[in-house]
């Protein structure tokens, strides 16, 4: 990473490596351990959301403040309960406004309604919620908290949003005190994305017969079994030789 917000304008991500990124979030006073470090830094260079789990009270909220502090980004906070929609997530809309502002189209001797119309639904009216924030502040740090207090729609609405928001260059930290009651099918379709792209990087990449990029073609093709048993078996201990795989790559580079 070569500066405050490197990357974070939907240009890559952050530059440098996992360790790089896990000694600027600990100078922040984020105390941050590998694993989560390997975490972060593909989502961040993939612009894909990064989702953590945990009990309440272990410090799961505390690594948004430090990305934004990293990038030097703002920090958007989204906090779900239940109940929560669409609507309270993207805009709302500035009723007294609208109003003030027919009254003077009147006062003007405006009357088409067309015009009127279109006026009133303009950008110029609708305020802002913390989605909507997100996608027009970039770079950003959203952060949506206790997911799993939303019911199953929400969540789906939410996992598509979180893509466009990441793809408009917002970092997206979603935070849950438990999955327990997450919608199964959605956290099996997070999991065949991981799947896809995973292959996709190594099978079709453009850039893996350059002399150069063999060698991590090859330790990423290595890594590959492990991602599959961790996708099929949500096995914790492919996910351990995943990371041995990818320390071995990154310390050949």
């Amino acid at each position: 990473m070569t500066g405050p917000a490197a990357g974070a304008n939907g240009t890559g991500g952050p530059q440098g490596g996992p360790a790089e990124l896990r000694a600027r979030l600990e100078r922040t006073g984020h105390l941050v351990d590998e694993g989560l470090a390997i975490a972060c830094f593909p989502a961040l260079r993939l612009h894909r959301p990064l989702v953590r789990e945990g009990d309440a009270g272990v410090g799961k909220t505390a690594l948004a403040p430090a990305l934004a502090d990293v990038l030097g980004a703002p920090l958007i906070r989204l906090q779900c309960y239940e109940g929560i929609d669409a609507s309270q997530a993207l805009y709302d809309w500035d009723f007294p406004r609208q109003l003030l502002h027919l009254r003077a189209a009147e006062a003007a001797g405006i009357t088409e309604a067309d015009r009127l119309e279109s006026e009133l639904y303009s950008r110029r009216f609708p305020i802002a919620c913390p989605l909507l924030q997100a996608v027009e502040t970039q770079p950003s740090v959203l952060l949506v908290d206790e997911v799993d207090r939303a019911d199953d729609e929400f969540e789906a609405f939410l996992d598509r949003w979180g893509q466009r928001s990441c793809a408009r260059g917002a970092v997206v930290v979603v935070l849950s005190d438990g999955w327990e009651r997450a919608d199964p099918a959605l956290l099996a379709a997070q999991m065949r994305r991981l799947h896809r792209l995973a292959h996709r990087v190594v099978r079709a990449n453009p850039r893996k017969a350059h002399p150069g990029y063999a060698p991590l073609a090859a330790g990423m093709a290595a890594a590959l079994p492990h991602v599959d048993a961790f996708v099929e078996e949500h096995s914790l201990a492919a996910l351990e030789h995943l990371a041995a795989v990818v320390r071995g790559v990154a310390s050949d580079a």
